[in-house]
């Protein structure tokens, strides 16, 4: 692209006919983290986040900015979520559990009534030995979905959480499959 100066320039949509212009070459930490997503890079793209993009940013008048702006932020928030999955698949499936259970407790922090969530961090935690630790996230997730939405937790978690109680779990050096799924296999909205 090119504007009215001839300068090279990238554009960004904002609405209909209208688009915020950034010379070439100048570095958008929004496209670098979409694309490195893109890519498969999902730890690479989690190095880039910094939070919400111009989170407290307002601008007076103008309605069309804004409208784009939380399109973006929300859209952006989504690539999160699915970075976060990814890296935690990543890591789980490299041994490195305590960095997978970091990764699956950040998508609880952003949004705790995803169940397939709280069934993660309690694979994670016995993965790791701490069937206590396992059982309090039963207990946070339970109490959780009881208070935020009146339900009780799935039936697949109710079995994870039985299964646990019964025959507490070693910890696993590098578990290359999980009997209840991939922690993305769950749709996010779904509990």
């Amino acid at each position: 692209d090119r504007d009215v100066t001839g300068v090279q320039t990238c554009a960004l949509p904002i609405s209909q006919g209208d688009a915020l212009l950034l010379r070439a070459g100048t570095a958008c930490d929004a496209q670098d983290f979409a694309e490195a997503l893109r890519q498969g890079r999902a730890a690479d793209a989690l190095l880039l986040w910094r939070g919400p993009p111009a989170d407290g940013l307002r601008l007076e008048g103008s309605e069309a900015f804004a409208e784009w702006l939380a399109a973006e932020r929300q859209r952006l928030a989504g690539l999160r979520q699915q970075a976060l999955k990814q890296a935690a698949e990543a890591e789980e499936a490299a041994g490195r559990i305590d960095a997978a259970l970091a990764h699956v407790q950040a998508l609880l922090a952003d949004d705790p009534l995803q169940e397939h969530g709280h069934r993660a961090a309690m694979r994670l935690h016995a993965a790791a030995g701490h069937d206590e630790a396992a059982l309090a996230q039963y207990a946070r997730c339970r109490d959780l979905l009881a208070q935020e939405l009146g339900i009780e937790p799935s039936a697949a978690t109710q079995a994870l959480a039985a299964t646990l109680r019964v025959a507490p779990s070693p910890p696993a050096a590098a578990p290359a499959a999980h009997a209840h799924g991939p922690i993305a296999s769950a749709p996010s909205a779904a509990l």
